[in-house]
């Protein structure tokens, strides 16, 4: 196996049927592009707050802004009702302590 990798020989690619065959299948897409699933939202009740809308944060963006930032924007947070149809965010930390399993292709998250 080390003679094949490491020794250089001189290779014809003049009409090699191997080599057409191969090209044509690094062509083709190999992963096939699934639609959006949106946001993915389960039901969600600790102790004796129930959520009907948990939004579960499966880690594929992370937005930061630096503390400076955020205090030259000069953010205003205006006293406003509870709105308990605003789901809130499960983390990653937060499923990993309950080891989840999320088949985003179903809907579905189980805990073990």
């Amino acid at each position: 196996m080390k003679d094949l990798v490491t020794k250089k020989r001189a290779v014809s690619f003049e009409n090699d049927e191997r080599l057409q065959h191969c090209s044509a299948i690094a062509t083709r897409s190999l992963v096939q592009k699934k639609e959006d699933p949106g946001a993915f939202t389960i039901p969600c009740t600790i102790r004796i707050l129930h959520f009907v809308k948990a939004l579960c944060d499966l880690g594929a963006n992370i937005n930061l802004m630096s503390l400076s930032i955020y205090k030259k924007l000069d953010f205003v947070i205006l006293d406003c009702e509870v709105d308990f149809e605003v789901p809130i965010i499960l983390g990653r930390p937060f499923l990993a302590t309950g080891r989840a399993l999320v088949d985003m292709e179903r809907g579905h998250m189980k805990f073990d």
